[in-house]
């Protein structure tokens, strides 16, 4: 009887282990891709900027997240014009398909 609980016990703590690895893993490799993220969703903003400034309202980007909270392809940017005004854009970050930044989706629950 003794040795049937020890199995049972170690396959606990070996599955909590296998748990614990796969998920501080699966973090490392988000992290590691914050700033690959963030800057290919900047040239995206940057792009936009450029379209949208004018000889009296320059437009420039002030961050990128590298982040996607929401696993739509699309991270938070701030542009900020030369006369303060400040505004959220969504962006993407793959280089491949839409290219197109956009108003922020908001979600009403």
């Amino acid at each position: 009887m003794r040795n049937y609980r020890f199995y049972e016990r170690r396959n606990k703590l070996i599955g909590i282990g296998l748990v614990i690895v796969c998920f501080v893993g699966g973090s490392a490799y988000l992290n590691s891709r914050a700033p690959e993220i963030s800057e290919s969703a900047s040239n995206n903003a940057k792009r936009l900027v450029s379209s949208i400034s004018t000889e009296e309202n320059k437009w420039s980007v002030v961050s990128c997240s590298g982040r996607d909270s929401d696993g739509d392809d699309y991270v938070r940017c701030t542009i900020k014009s030369s006369n303060g005004e400040i505004k959220a854009l969504e962006c993407p970050y793959y280089p491949w398909g839409n290219q197109e930044c956009v108003l922020p989706k908001i979600n009403n629950y």
